[in-house]
């Protein structure tokens, strides 16, 4: 290669080796100019995973929301029901409370698991990457700490329950060291 710029040197009329060496620049500067381009659109596209993924946060918000409140309905209507049938032990009344106890177990499930999918969001770092001005303590420790109580409160067995909540066991133990 320094052999064909001393050729160009040598030879300063030679219109083919400035040619050539007026090629290989144009070239190093379209690659150039590629590469910034490359980069300014891989910055945009890290914007936009992270908008995504506060997006999908916010879903999984709202389908802890509706889940917990779904949750609280069923242990309502469980209260109602033993607070009327006490002494009533008709199989109406058994199916019925077998039922509401399915539905508690399932609807208990699903919300602890909403909260433990937000935990496990949070967990990743990804979003206190791209966001490290929000204060994710302030949002969320309440209502991690709501989770670990009604968690901790539920009597019931279910398969793999001890697994349920460990994105959040993790995180409330960061946030809370003391705990």
């Amino acid at each position: 290669m320094f052999n064909f710029y001393k050729e160009c040197s040598q030879e300063f009329f030679n219109t083919s080796s400035w040619l050539g060496l007026f090629l290989q620049f144009s070239s190093v500067s379209v690659a150039a100019i590629a590469l910034y381009i490359a980069w300014i659109r891989l910055a945009g596209l890290t914007r936009s995973q992270a908008l995504q993924a506060q997006m999908n946060l916010i879903s999984l918000e709202n389908e802890m929301r509706k889940n917990g409140i779904q949750y609280k309905y069923v242990l309502n209507e469980i209260r109602k029901i033993t607070k009327v049938t006490q002494h009533d032990f008709s199989e109406a009344n058994k199916n019925l409370m077998d039922q509401l106890n399915e539905k508690r177990i399932n609807t208990f499930e699903l919300y602890i698991t909403s909260a433990d999918k937000i935990a496990a969001l949070l967990n990743s770092k990804y979003l206190t990457e791209h966001f490290p001005e929000r204060n994710w303590k302030d949002e969320y420790n309440e209502i991690f700490q709501s989770v670990m109580i009604q968690y901790e409160g539920e009597e019931t067995f279910i398969p793999g329950k001890a697994n349920m909540i460990k994105n959040t066991t993790i995180i409330l133990k960061h946030w809370n060291p003391q705990r």
